[in-house]
């Protein structure tokens, strides 16, 4: 063969592959004679000089309108400049001439494939192939023709027929590990994309697309490494910053994953996913606001983005904008029929509404989409465990018997899960073995020091003391709003849900907003606040104060707010300095029962010490002494306690003493708070719907000898377990 044949020959291969734009830049020719102008064509053509090359095959074609190298030439080198349309007749007319020219046929597929006729490219590789049986090429074509259509199976078979001929090809490596990953077949993807690295080591695009393949494989730290690999060679590659950034959240890394996506986007402004992915980081740092602005953007740029719209549904919901969220996420689902995530979202919204069984409806939608939704398995739990013999129940079984291979805080869910299946059907020592193994797997996950925590309780004993409320005693803002404080799961949201029955009172659920004005106004560096108890002022205290009803929701007038955030109970010696016409609830319920309440629930956030049952027991302990402390110090009339088993047997009495505590006047409303249909958004929402019972009380008895390291830290004898 000659050199000029080969050339072209070789320039031809390169013009049929279509996943590289490096590719597309030689020419594909045929074989016909060879004349002056398709030499200078052909020279331009593998220069990459394409509008000189054009010119070149345009005159010959003038002279010789049959030419079928300069034909196919110049619709090889329209394809590569992006102008595939034009180059489909040209290379069909060089087919029509000369048939048994396999690469022009090769040629032709690509171009075809490019314009999205997946099935008309099939064709045109499968006819070349028939000419050119051994091409390793147009095998990888074929293949990458029939993934575009779908057809993984088919393609994977041709990609490792492409191996076969032609073992060392490393974008074929790349395709079929591509293929092989979109196909579920994570290992494999890492065992192709490693052999293809090992090829081209510092490729940026084998090093991107193997990140994603060990993170699909729960290999957190080392898909991070190689997207960082794969910037540390190409530092503007958007779809890498991307990427790096879903590994970091995967990593639990939201603060790291925000810089790479503002650099992606500052590459690419209009990159809908980077946007999207924003908005997770935002969104897991609570900027919830924020985030909801990055899911807009992506929607400007991508109106039909149903993630987007299920993202903003969920973070509607969490704010008690249930209406929006409902419109949102319904939206989501006529955009996307089978997205599992806003089924899921769609179903905890519509539970916080009372429409269970809506909820039901949609948490089981979600798991026929996605069996192992450990998230909706814990939901649905909740509101009724699903039973043997339905759908929902299989589901957690087999999700169960697959969980070692779920990340930590999914397996944590559906161990919680199916506990709740076991207790309500009455094996409670079974039930306390699963609430075990998933309160280690959340605690594997979080850092927590009762050591720590112990010295903030002193130090906030020792800090806010009788003398400095006396000292600032008339100091702080006019606003009389409620705070209910107490242990989680000690009956504060039916206490709330009692006084929010109340014409005059709004329920406004866990605020944030003290804590949030503290350490805006007091400790801006995020130290802890009471380090600077002693540097306190009239006016300081006043600024907090009146940061603090700022920031409460816009009610009736005359209505007063409750804030029923629990741990609010380590700021009520700050709480009386800051608004002093406040009043303050502590819910109380029997030590032990709290505890196993605490211990049986899966908080969405915080409570760390709530998955240890020795750490819980300490915590109790703490809490308990800095509420003895508030007692000491609280003017007398400022403060109520107000016990769940109280209120239980005296549902009237209890709901008269809380309403007069708070200065208002009775109102037999507070009678039927289970009626009461404002949104809830606590572990307790299904339970206040219900009229008083009293099945909770002494619940802790039926665990036995499992509770065994909390009741040492609580002090509570064997004897005294016994029911």
């Amino acid at each position: 063969m000659s050199a000029t044949r080969r050339q072209r020959r070789n320039a031809g291969r390169n013009a049929g592959r279509t996943d590289s734009l490096s590719q597309r830049k030689s020419a594909a020719p045929g074989f016909g004679g060879l004349g002056p102008l398709l030499q200078a064509g052909l020279d331009h053509h593998t220069a990459g000089r394409l509008s000189e090359a054009e010119s070149c095959y345009r005159q010959l074609l003038l002279q010789d309108s049959t030419h079928a190298d300069a034909l196919h030439l110049l619709g090889a080198a329209a394809y590569q400049g992006g102008r595939s349309a034009e180059a489909v007749p040209l290379i069909t007319r060089a087919v029509a001439l000369n048939p048994g020219e396999p690469v022009y046929r090769n040629t032709l597929g690509a171009a075809l494939k490019s314009l999205g006729l997946t099935i008309e490219a099939v064709t045109a590789y499968r006819q070349s192939l028939a000419l050119a049986p051994d091409n390793a090429e147009t095998e990888l074509n074929l293949g990458l023709a029939l993934k575009a259509g779908g057809d993984l199976i088919s393609a994977i078979r041709h990609y490792r027929r492409s191996l076969a001929l032609l073992p060392d090809n490393a974008d074929a490596l790349n395709s079929l590990a591509i293929a092989l990953q979109d196909l579920g077949d994570g290992a494999g993807a890492i065992v192709e994309y490693g052999k293809a690295l090992a090829l081209r080591p510092g490729c940026p695009d084998y090093l991107n697309n193997m990140g994603t393949a060990l993170l699909a494989e729960n290999r957190t730290s080392e898909a991070i490494d190689h997207h960082s690999q794969a910037l540390a060679v190409t530092p503007n590659f958007p779809k890498a910053l991307l990427n790096l950034a879903i590994a970091l959240q995967a990593a639990e890394r939201p603060v790291e994953a925000v810089p790479p996506l503002v650099r992606a986007l500052e590459l690419q402004p209009d990159y809908p996913e980077a946007f999207f992915i924003l908005g997770t980081a935002l969104q897991s740092l609570s900027k919830l606001d924020e985030a909801i602005a990055c899911y807009e953007e992506a929607l400007a740029l991508r109106p039909s983005y149903a993630e987007a719209h299920a993202r903003i549904g969920a973070i509607l919901h969490t704010q008690g904008r249930s209406g929006p969220a409902v419109a949102h996420l319904t939206l989501a689902l006529t955009l996307k029929p089978d997205h599992a995530e806003a089924f899921h979202h769609l179903g905890v919204a519509l539970q916080m509404l009372w429409r269970f069984s809506d909820a039901t409806t949609c948490y089981g939608r979600a798991l026929r989409l996605q069996r192992d939704y450990a998230a909706v398995h814990y939901e649905l739990a909740a509101i009724r465990s699903p039973q043997p013999g339905e759908p929902a129940h299989a589901a957690l079984m087999a999700t169960l018997a697959e969980s070692a291979r779920l990340p930590a805080d999914k397996a944590a869910l559906v161990h919680y899960a199916y506990a709740k299946a076991l207790d309500s059907g009455g094996d409670h020592p079974a039930a306390l073995e699963h609430y075990m193994k998933g309160a280690a797997l959340k605690r594997s996950r979080i850092a927590y020091s009762d050591q720590h925590v112990k010295r903030l309780f002193r130090r906030t004993r020792e800090s806010f003391d009788a003398g400095l409320l006396e000292r600032f005693c008339g100091a702080g803002a006019p606003g009389a709003p409620i705070f209910v404080v107490g242990m989680p799961r000690s009956g504060s949201t039916l206490v709330e849900q009692i006084l929010a029955s109340h014409p005059l009172v709004h329920g406004a659920g866990e605020l944030k907003a003290l804590d949030a004005a503290v350490r805006e106004i007091v400790t801006p560096n995020d130290e802890p606040y009471q380090h600077f108890a002693a540097a306190l002022s009239a006016e300081t205290l006043t600024g907090l104060g009146n940061a603090y009803l700022s920031s409460l929701p816009v009610v009736a007038q005359g209505q007063r707010v409750t804030d029923k955030m629990p741990l609010n109970f380590l700021y009520l010696g700050l709480i009386r300095l800051i608004l002093p016409n406040a009043r303050i609830v502590h819910t109380m319920r029997d030590p032990v029962d709290t505890c196993v309440s605490c211990f049986t629930t899966l908080f969405s956030e915080g409570n760390e010490y709530s998955y240890d049952l020795g750490e819980l027991g300490q915590f109790y302990n703490h809490y308990h002494e800095l509420m003895a402390h508030w007692r000491s110090i609280l003017p007398a009339g400022i403060m109520l306690d107000v016990r769940y088993e109280d209120v239980v047997d005296d549902i009237e009495g209890q709901a008269r003493r809380l309403i007069a505590h708070c200065g208002l006047p009775w109102d037999p409303r507070c009678l039927d708070f289970h009626t009461n249909q404002r949104p809830i958004r606590t572990a307790s929402y299904a339970q206040v719907r219900q009229p008083i019972y009293r099945s909770s009380v002494g619940r802790w008895h039926r665990y036995g000898d499992g509770l065994a390291p909390l009741l040492r830290e609580l002090g509570i004898t064997a004897s005294a377990a016994a029911p």
